[in-house]
């Protein structure tokens, strides 16, 4: 019965380990590839669906930079403030086109309608930063 515990305790603390170390080296590649200013880029597109945070984008320019079936795109706009906008609305923002795993919405760090702007590129990468490494 010992040797089962120990047997038990082993594997759980290398599972946990092993779950702990792939995430960790992810945040990195994360924080590297969102910190770096030349991994973004600037995009327009037609507001599909609201979510809160989180929108899905109709942009054409989107398959110039991944490969990419639709044009239309799921993103996070990385903002602590509550920032209204409406469907439909002809938006222009700065993203990082890049898909680390299955399922991720690509950040929106800067946002701006009509000129006017929503989320400012600094802000909007600080926000994005620091909920990696937060996560």
């Amino acid at each position: 019965m010992r040797k089962f515990t120990i047997l038990l305790i082993l594997l759980s603390t290398i599972f946990l380990f092993s779950c702990h170390v792939p995430n960790q080296k992810l945040k990195n590649r994360m924080i590297e590839k969102y910190s770096d200013d030349e991994s973004y880029v600037s995009l327009t597109g037609i507001i599909n669906k609201i979510e809160g945070n989180n929108v899905t984008i109709k942009c054409e320019m989107l398959s110039e930079y991944i490969t990419y079936e639709d044009d239309s795109c799921d993103y996070y706009i990385y903002s602590n403030q509550i920032i209204n906008i409406m469907e439909g609305a002809s938006v222009e923002f700065i993203t990082c086109p890049y898909h680390f795993y299955n399922g991720h919405l690509l950040p929106i760090v800067e946002l701006k309608i009509n000129g006017v702007i929503l989320l400012n590129f600094d802000e909007g990468k600080k926000n994005l930063i620091n909920s990696i490494k937060y996560s």
